[in-house]
């Protein structure tokens, strides 16, 4: 909590707002397994999870990060948002966040006839934190394919989603997602989420 304090702390002379909701959503993502960080435009949601990572690297040098987004554009625009924040960390910290953010199809590997991922329940992803932006756009079939390829263990699985923007879309819907929506239902894993909504 000391670190959290560190990092959100405010410009000199200026008053500390309260609640902080950047640090009590930084607080929740490093306490619980799945967070869902919500807010507007310019409400401090990158510089949440930047400091969420920095502390996650300070406590573990070698854990494994992956940023991921649903499409290419967002993943783009992710990892521009991550770099020009990750400037004013340590160096040593800086150095170990990941260097690219990808799609979500991407980083659980879809098979060569297109049916499926080579990540999944039986075959975990070989991370130990993961970070989704525009998580809004998700459907529930290719949200439940990636929660189920996320190890148990991890030290943090935080997304985030941008509400109220003028780039916000509709979910997406995968190929299959209609047909398959039924047995998806049955098969959502169990995780408790916590979600909090960043306000300016």
């Amino acid at each position: 909590m000391e670190r959290l304090a560190e990092l959100f702390a405010p410009p000199m002379g200026t008053p500390a707002p309260c609640p902080d909701w950047q640090r009590v959503a930084a607080a929740l993502a490093l306490a619980r397994r799945l967070t869902v960080i919500s807010g507007g435009p310019g409400t401090g949601k990158t510089t949440t999870v930047v400091n969420v990572l920095a502390c996650l690297i300070e406590q573990q040098p070698e854990c494994r990060i992956a940023l991921a987004a649903p499409t290419g554009k967002a993943a783009a625009r992710m990892m521009e948002a991550v770099s020009a924040r990750a400037s004013t960390l340590p160096d040593a910290v800086r150095d170990r966040l990941p260097v690219e953010a990808q799609t979500i199809h991407r980083l659980l590997g879809v098979t060569p006839r297109g049916d499926g991922f080579r990540h999944h329940a039986g075959n975990r992803l070989p991370i130990d934190v993961l970070i989704v932006d525009e998580a809004s756009m998700l459907d529930l079939a290719l949200a439940t394919h990636l929660i189920e390829a996320v190890p148990d263990g991890v030290a943090s699985s935080c997304s985030a989603t941008r509400t109220s923007s003028r780039r916000s879309r509709p979910a997406l819907c995968s190929p299959k997602s209609a047909q398959t929506r039924r047995s998806t239902r049955r098969r959502v894993p169990r995780v408790q989420p916590c979600a909090v909504s960043i306000q300016q």
